[in-house]
């Protein structure tokens, strides 16, 4: 997605941007050139503005805060003022061959009705727009079949997929159109009274960043928190009671085991309290400043309306890292918040925000640092590496660790593992429980398990701690999941199973738990087994013929999915041209399709009584380690 800044003078772009001189990946790229096309930024729906004390985040922030909506907008593939320059280029050939084509672009230059590019027809591009759009353009197909010449007909179409391709960047541009904005500064709080009222904060903001009270809050909105009990006793008996309800069950959900709650805005203390279904009323300085911190970020976001942008100066304020972790994955997981088509921008000092996002195609950073007074360097499609980190000033301390560890073998194991507590958790409606606070996940790669003790009441030797890692100096409590692997008991992985079982029999804050089956991805049901078929093969007829297949869980248990699928299908003449290339030569599926099936169980909508039918070694790890990280 691209955000284009526009602006007929220097006064239209707001002096954020202006100065200090902001440059773009290297010195020589200058932010706002227009002749290099520097007027734009690619972005996604999540941005996260990273950088030390001083570097211009905030500031840049704060100037696309201030960008004229009217004036700026989102597309999505290509710019704009492609579509005309290829009209002139396309005029000077079809004259040199006899005018041919000119016809045809003489009257869409004239009418602007194809290659128009200024502003206002992005702003007011409408259905009817969009219809008499598509029906001069299959006009324009049906007059080109009477043109003679195979080149000149072939200019028309490249002219004809451009102006689809136009068509398409400007319903995307009027589908996120921006119809509000909302800044979070840090300046926030809920616990308002006589001594601080309700617009103290939103007002200092205001004249501070944008010159008068009113400048900025006429069409948009400032949320510091004190301003929230009003909101909501306004919004109860309105439409927006609907909103709020869902950001009841969300609070309920996530912090109160499920108990119903309900906001209750206090006239005379002006502070809301929360009514809980079993508890009663509690203020809202009563629930910590964790809870406090989150209703102030996801309030305003639950009431928002429809393409509305979020600009939120360091949401990591007063936040644990496991809430962190709950903020930023409602905002991208919440299906109530997914249907607004909201965007965000963040400023932040958090690595954990950056660790969570990393792999997301919805998330992208942005780098600042300062050059020298008055030069600023923004990098852009970054990856988060140590250079980031030392910016943040980040190092081994920092890190804060969750109540209990869960050691697994790769990647896919974790996104499983988190899936099946939360469908259980749903399943059974008990307390959810919370990664980075209850329980966060380390990686420890297969064989690799060999260089960890898990004895942590006796002394190593010098020489053994040299060859191993002493376990529970990384985490005081460990659950550990290995795959079987088929493994023999005589072997080094069956005498290494042994000796684990039984330092998990003698230590309650260790617990080892073998898959009891080839790997991970055996555990699953045969539904999903079945229904992944329409990932790995190309064509629906074969997809069809291989789910009427017969077989049992039995089947593939301890067999690699790779070779299962393979040999399945060879017996049931599934041609192998209808197959992907599933299959890794050790048996099992290779990393792409291991990565597309976990992603595939956690997109689909598969419920807690779908993974656990006839799956009794399944239900018992989810409920054995369920059980370990609440004991």
């Amino acid at each position: 997605m691209i955000l284009t800044i526009r602006g007929e003078e220097s006064s239209d772009i707001p002096l954020e941007l202006r100065e200090p001189i902001f440059f773009l990946n290297e010195e020589r790229n200058t932010f706002l050139d227009y002749e290099k096309n520097n007027n734009e930024l690619e972005i996604t729906q999540f941005n996260f503005f990273v950088g030390a004390n001083n570097s211009g985040k905030s500031r840049f922030m704060r100037g696309l805060l201030k960008l004229n909506s009217y004036k700026n907008h989102f597309s999505e593939k290509i710019h704009f003022k492609e579509l005309s320059n290829y009209i002139s280029s396309i005029q000077t050939q079809s004259l040199e061959q006899g005018k041919e084509l000119y016809p045809f672009l003489k009257n869409q230059v004239d009418k602007k009705n194809l290659i128009a590019t200024n502003i206002e027809l992005i702003e007011n591009f409408s259905n009817k727009n969009n219809e008499d759009l598509t029906k001069q353009i299959e006009s324009l197909k049906k007059e080109m079949l009477s043109v003679l010449s195979e080149k000149v007909r072939n200019e028309i179409k490249k002219y004809i997929s451009l102006v689809e391709q136009y068509q398409k960047e400007l319903n995307f541009s009027k589908e996120h159109k921006i119809s509000k904005k909302n800044y979070t500064p840090v300046l926030r709080s809920l616990l308002n009274n006589v001594d601080l009222e309700g617009g103290r904060f939103k007002e200092a903001v205001e004249v501070r960043y944008f010159g008068a009270v009113g400048e900025f809050t006429e069409h948009n909105d400032i949320h510091t928190g004190l301003e929230l009990w009003s909101h909501v006793k306004d919004m109860i008996s309105s439409i927006k009671n609907r909103d709020i309800r869902e950001f009841e069950f969300f609070l309920s959900k996530f912090f109160f085991g499920n108990e119903k709650v309900a906001l209750v805005p206090d006239t005379k203390s002006r502070l809301i309290h929360l009514d809980f279904e079993k508890q009663g009323y509690r203020g809202i300085h009563e629930i910590g400043d964790g809870i406090q911190a989150l209703i102030i970020l996801l309030f305003p976001i639950f009431m928002a309306e429809k393409n509305e942008v979020f600009f939120i100066e360091e949401p990591e304020m007063n936040l644990h890292p496991g809430f962190q972790r709950i903020f930023i994955e409602t905002l991208l997981n919440n299906e109530f918040l997914k249907q607004k088509n909201l965007k965000y921008f963040f400023t932040t000092h958090s690595n954990h925000f950056l660790d969570l996002t990393l792999k997301n195609n919805k998330v992208s950073f942005f780098q600042f640092k300062k050059l020298e007074e008055g030069k600023h360097l923004i990098k852009t499609k970054i990856k988060p590496d140590k250079e980031i980190l030392d910016e943040l000033g980040v190092n081994t301390s920092s890190v804060l660790l969750a109540n209990t560890s869960i050691w697994v073998e790769g990647p896919t194991d974790r996104i499983y593992l988190s899936k099946f507590l939360k469908l259980y958790c749903e399943q059974d409606k008990i307390p959810y429980l919370k990664e980075d606070i209850d329980f966060a996940f380390f990686e420890y790669g297969g064989n690799l398990i060999t260089h960890y003790l898990f004895e942590d009441h006796i002394e190593f030797n010098e020489e053994e701690v040299q060859e191993k890692i002493n376990s529970f100096a990384l985490s005081s409590k460990i659950y550990l999941l290995a795959d079987n692997d088929n493994a023999n008991g005589k072997s080094k992985k069956g005498n290494r199973e042994r000796v684990l079982s039984k330092l998990s029999r003698d230590k309650a804050n260790f617990l080892y738990q073998n898959t009891n089956v080839k790997e991970i991805e055996n555990l699953l049901p045969k539904k999903i087994v079945k229904d992944f078929m329409s990932i790995i093969l190309k064509k629906e007829e074969a997809v069809e013929n291989a789910q009427k297949i017969p077989f049992d869980r039995k089947d593939y248990e301890n067999l690699g999915l790779g070779d299962f699928y393979r040999q399945l299908f060879t017996d049931n003449d599934i041609d192998e041209k209808n197959q992907n290339k599933f299959s890794a030569e050790s048996g099992t599926l290779n990393n792409t399709y291991k990565i597309k099936l976990a992603n595939f169980v956690i997109d689909s909508n598969y419920t807690y009584e779908d993974l656990i039918k006839d799956n009794e070694n399944l239900e018992n790890i989810i409920k054995s380690l369920y059980k370990f990280i609440k004991s």
